[in-house]
C-alpha cells in the first residue's frame, strides 16, 4: 500500500482533519519543525547525505521544509485535501524519489526522517490531551507510505527513532554551525524544540547552542 487507496472516504477526510487539529495546536507546527531540524543537525551521517555540490545553509530557514509540510496537511493554498490530492501525491513520490538517489542515502535514513517529522507533534503535546492520536497516526501513516517508508505504530516508531539517534547522534562541525545560526533566526521555537529532543541529540544541540 502507498497511502493513496480510499482517500476519498468519509474516514480519511476524519483522518485528515485529526492531523491538521494536531500540527495546527498554537506553536506546534514551529517547534516540531525546529526538533526535526536540529535532531538532523545533530546527526553527521544524515548531514553527509545530500546532493553532489548542494549546500546546507538553506535549510536553516526551514522554509522548503514547512511547504511541504503544509502541502502533504492540505495546509497550503494549492493543496487541498492533503496526500488525497493527485498533484500532493505526485510531488511526495517524486522528493522522495529524488532524495533517494543522494549519495549515501539508505532506506533507514528515510524510515528516521518519515518517522521522526510524524512523530514529532506526539514530543510536544500531551498525548492524553491530544484529538484522536490513533486517527492522526492512520493519516501520517498513509504518508509515510506514500514516501515509500516503514510505518509500524507510535510506540514502533518511537523505539526505531530513539535508537537511531542513540547510535548515529553526535557533533560536527557542520552541525555546531547550522545549530547555532538556527537558533539565532529561530529562538522561540528551538526553546521549545530543545526538551523534547531525544537525549544524546538534546546533548548536541545544547553544546552548539553554548
Amino acid at each position: 500500500m502507498d497511502g493513496s487507496s480510499g482517500v476519498s472516504s468519509a474516514a480519511f477526510t476524519a483522518d485528515l482533519e485529526a492531523a491538521q487539529q494536531i500540527w495546527t495546536a498554537p506553536g506546534v507546527i514551529e517547534a516540531a519543525g525546529s526538533l526535526v531540524l536540529l535532531t538532523y543537525f545533530a546527526i553527521p551521517s544524515l548531514l553527509a547525505v545530500r546532493p553532489i555540490g548542494g549546500s546546507l545553509r538553506s535549510v536553516v530557514d526551514g522554509h522548503r521544509e514547512r511547504d511541504f509540510l503544509h502541502a502533504m496537511l492540505g495546509l497550503g493554498e494549492r493543496s487541498e485535501g492533503g496526500i488525497g490530492n493527485p498533484a500532493v501525491r505526485a510531488r511526495a513520490r517524486s522528493l522522495a524519489m529524488k532524495h533517494r538517489q543522494y549519495p549515501g542515502m539508505r532506506a533507514d535514513h528515510m524510515d528516521f526522517i518519515a518517522g521522526l517529522l510524524a512523530l514529532s507533534p506526539l514530543l510536544l503535546l500531551d498525548r492524553d490531551e491530544t484529538a484522536d492520536t490513533a486517527a492522526y497516526w492512520r493519516y501520517m501513516g498513509r504518508m509515510m507510505a506514500l514516501l515509500g517508508c516503514d510505518r509500524g505504530s507510535v510506540d514502533d516508531t518511537e523505539k526505531m527513532c530513539t535508537g537511531f539517534v542513540e547510535a548515529y547522534a553526535g557533533a560536527s562541525i557542520d552541525g555546531h554551525g547550522l545549530v547555532a545560526a538556527f537558533g539565532v533566526r529561530h529562538p522561540e521555537s528551538v526553546r521549545r524544540a530543545v526538551p523534547a529532543l531525544f537525549p544524546p541529540a538534546r546533548r548536541v544541540v545544547l553544546e552548539s547552542l553554548g
